[in-house]
């Protein structure tokens, strides 16, 4: 008898588990940012993604096309974005961009989430709402990059974050600094404005 009780409880906890998680997952709605346009000029509102040493932004490339690349890159004391891969091609962009922006209400609501390994990066995608920094499509599959940062040498890094491996670029976050491309697959933070489990 003991056992059917213990069986049952395990049971509706596992019922309302799954139902809460579910919610949470549709309620990740974008709220608290927005993305504004670059104008040569970073906006007031504009949200800091750090501020040891120089300042710097989120910014983003806004695509041309449903077959155009878009996600997080950084911007600070200069009106460009560096965009490229890893041991690929550079690019330097000065148009089309975007800056991540917040209502100083909502400031403190955009967090940064401590992603250590490959296991949190799971978890943090399955309990957190993250700030989406674009999308892109290959072969038909929608590819969704986040905002992650890294502190690296006094100066952050900005970049996407991608939760798949793919045969383009595996998980983890990618940045690009003084035409430089950087692989982060752990030890790293990831943007996000609410979680409902740590």
């Amino acid at each position: 008898m003991r056992e059917i009780h213990l069986f049952y409880i395990i049971l509706v906890y596992l019922y309302v588990k799954t139902v809460f998680s579910l919610t949470a997952i549709q309620e990740c709605k974008p709220r608290y940012h927005y993305w504004r346009p670059y104008t040569g000029k970073i906006p007031e509102d504009a949200f800091r993604a750090g501020d040891r040493g120089d300042i710097t932004y989120v910014a983003k490339i806004i695509p041309l096309d449903i077959n155009s690349w878009s996600h997080a890159g950084q911007i600070g004391g200069y009106d460009y974005v560096d965009w490229g891969w890893p041991e690929k091609w550079m690019y330097r962009v000065d148009k089309f961009l975007e800056i991540l922006c917040t209502e100083p209400k909502y400031k403190r609501t955009l967090q940064w989430r401590n992603i250590y390994d490959p296991t949190d990066l799971k978890t943090t995608e399955r309990h957190c709402c993250l700030v989406e920094s674009g999308v892109t499509y290959r072969n038909g599959v929608a590819h969704f990059a986040y905002v992650g940062r890294k502190y690296v040498d006094n100066v952050f890094f900005v970049g996407p974050v991608y939760m798949r491996d793919d045969f383009f670029h595996p998980k983890g976050m990618f940045a690009v600094h003084a035409r430089k491309s950087y692989y982060f697959s752990r030890d790293f933070e990831i943007l996000h404005y609410g979680c409902v489990k740590s």
